[in-house]
């Protein structure tokens, strides 16, 4: 094969020998620098493609068209490409060379491009997309190595250049399909079908900022503080109502001693008595208020490690008050947590 493209490149060379010399033709352009390296990219490329080193040549070649687009730069390049085995890239450019010599009539560059396409025009491989029916939804794009393809041109045979392509379908609110096509180097002829696309699966919706997330591992201080503030409060009602418990049952002992049965006929038995039942009641509203700041104060430690913080300002304000009534007597447990 390199045989053969060599002989087909000093043909083409020597075809062009009784041409104008193909240096890039010179566009009006401000850019001096960019016209100077054009002309040297040409250079070079013109040189690597005398040594038969195609794949180094062509990208020369159309860096300089790039920089400063002329029909001599772009014959060369077709020349090249056609010597690489490139025939679709080769086939668009001789037909682009072929409308640029006849606007500037040249004749010479005309004729050696249409013969060229004649050469190459057999040789080109095309693809073809075949797109069911239920695949083509709103929004449906199709793209062949990142240049999207018209819905037009889905059933038309598209020249292709051998070698990978990457083909991909997508549509919002579907998952992308790619398929990897390989397409042989001379006149060979694929079609990709494209099936239905997969829906995408649906996005989880933000939460707003003041809907708090579930199952939150943020601990609250001041919760816990007013916890163990509470707790604190409680054990110490615990401790007092039994110095009450303790004192009513002494008070009880010493009224027994000066009264029979449940009939006390002194002032001492009848005072003694009194005292008992009082401090019975102190006792009982210790111990319960007491018990109650434990279980509350447990929940506090526990839940604060959960929940979100709430305001310094507020947290672990706690009272403990007694009340004496006429005849009643408690402990008064208030506060913000």
């Amino acid at each position: 094969m390199r045989g053969v493209r060599r002989h087909l490149m000093l043909g083409v060379l020597g075809s062009l020998a009784s041409l104008a010399p193909f240096a890039p033709s010179v566009a009006c352009a401000d850019d001096v620098g960019a016209r100077n390296l054009a002309e040297q990219m040409f250079s070079d490329g013109k040189k690597l493609m005398a040594e038969g080193k195609f794949d180094e040549a062509c990208p020369k070649l159309a860096e300089s068209q790039r920089l400063d687009p002329g029909g001599g730069t772009i014959l060369n390049l077709a020349v090249c490409h056609e010597n690489q085995g490139h025939f679709a890239s080769a086939w668009s450019e001789f037909k682009e060379a072929l409308g640029l010599a006849r606007t500037d009539g040249r004749r010479d560059r005309e004729q050696l491009a249409q013969e060229h396409l004649a050469q190459v025009e057999p040789r080109v491989s095309h693809l073809t997309f075949a797109v069911e029916p239920n695949a083509s939804v709103a929004g449906f794009t199709i793209k062949l190595d990142g240049q999207a393809i018209g819905q037009a041109a889905w059933s038309s045979a598209l020249p292709v250049d051998p070698g990978a392509h990457d083909v991909v379908a997508s549509a919002p609110g579907k998952l992308d399909q790619h398929v990897a096509v390989q397409v042989a180097g001379l006149a060979d002829s694929k079609t990709v079908t494209i099936r239905a696309l997969d829906d995408a699966p649906a996005q989880p919706s933000a939460l707003p900022d003041s809907v708090p997330e579930p199952n939150s591992t943020e601990g609250s201080p001041g919760k816990r503080v007013a916890g163990f503030v509470v707790g604190g409060a409680g054990l110490v009602a615990v401790g007092v109502g039994a110095v009450f418990g303790v004192e009513a049952l002494q008070k009880r002992h010493d009224s027994d001693a000066t009264c029979s049965g449940n009939t006390c006929t002194t002032p001492d038995g009848v005072s003694l008595n009194d005292d008992a039942k009082r401090f019975a009641n102190f006792a009982d509203v210790g111990i319960g208020v007491g018990i109650v700041g434990l279980v509350v104060g447990t929940y506090l430690v526990v839940t604060g490690a959960r929940s979100k913080p709430v305001p310094a300002s507020t947290a672990g304000r706690v009272k403990v008050l007694p009340v004496v009534g006429l005849g009643t007597s408690s402990l008064e447990l208030s506060g913000t947590w």
